[in-house]
């Protein structure tokens, strides 16, 4: 039985020694290092860009979120822009007008003794005739604008042409031409 023993020895086909003492064991034994190692590499660049993934969908979100934020301001905002740019646009032009014409003292005196309440709609400017358009709410106010424009210096005539106001609008309505003194 001692025999038994002895001859259930363990038989390598492969022999280890020698395969990794030739070039070709060398070299595969290398390559198979260097393969694993590349691998382990790989697979940490995957798993940080599995992982950055989550963070990057919570910054797209908040963008998104941010954008829709910023397009409601604008899109509430979008009246007063339009009524801004066309307030430029008229301010544009009447500047380019007051520079290509030099305005009319008569026209200064008017305004420096428009009444509080007095509001003006349209002022024409011709030669020596000012017409003015505008509305109050009392009669008082008109009959103290012609008379303050009577007693400007440089003022000719006064005269009242329209006067007029509307059931559903508390403001009065009317209409004065003013002639320079020749």
């Amino acid at each position: 039985m001692a025999a038994r023993g002895k001859s259930q020895a363990k038989i390598n086909l492969l022999p280890q020694e020698e395969f990794a003492a030739s070039t070709f064991g060398r070299l595969l034994r290398w390559a198979v290092g260097a393969l694993r190692i590349i691998v382990i590499t790989i697979e940490m660049v995957v798993m940080v860009a599995f992982l950055s993934r989550f963070w990057l969908d919570a910054r797209a979100t908040d963008l998104d979120e941010e954008i829709k934020q910023k397009s409601a301001i604008i899109s509430s905002q979008k009246e007063f822009e339009n009524t801004f740019r066309n307030v430029q646009k008229k301010l544009k032009i009447v500047s380019t007008l007051g520079a290509a014409t030099k305005a009319s003292p008569l026209l200064s005196t008017a305004a420096s003794v428009l009444p509080i309440d007095v509001t003006l709609s349209s002022v024409s400017l011709a030669e020596n005739k000012l017409q003015i358009r505008a509305s109050s709410l009392t009669e008082e106010s008109i009959a103290q604008f012609m008379v303050n424009l009577e007693a400007a210096s440089g003022i000719g005539s006064v005269t009242l042409n329209q006067i007029s106001s509307k059931s559903d609008s508390p403001f009065i309505s009317f209409a004065v031409d003013v002639n320079l003194n020749e």
